[in-house]
């Protein structure tokens, strides 16, 4: 997938706002990954690199359960944005010619 310069940089704005690169995956649900789906997400910034593992989650009821329901909202937030910045970018991100 390809996405605009403005695009990424919209992500990169994101990653560092919601404060993702000081979580940790270590107490987040793990349960039975191949029955209930993974979420995972990979980030490569500047020079820090993580991967966020955790079952896949459905709807924000999900995190309230989690030692950690701070860390794993703000990953569920996170990977929704991304998802629709990068599939259904606004026209104000769109690539122009």
């Amino acid at each position: 997938m390809r996405v605009s310069h403005a695009v990424l940089s919209e992500v990169k704005r994101m990653v560092q706002q919601s404060g993702i690169m000081e979580k940790s995956d270590h107490v987040w649900p793990d349960g039975d990954l191949k029955k209930e789906g993974i979420l995972e997400l990979e980030v490569k910034l500047g020079n820090e690199h993580i991967c966020f593992v955790t079952i896949k989650i459905g709807s924000t009821a999900d995190i309230a359960d989690c030692e950690d329901n701070e860390g794993l909202q703000a990953l569920y937030y996170l990977s929704q944005y991304v998802a629709c910045v990068t599939q259904n970018p606004p026209r104000s991100l769109e690539a122009h010619p």
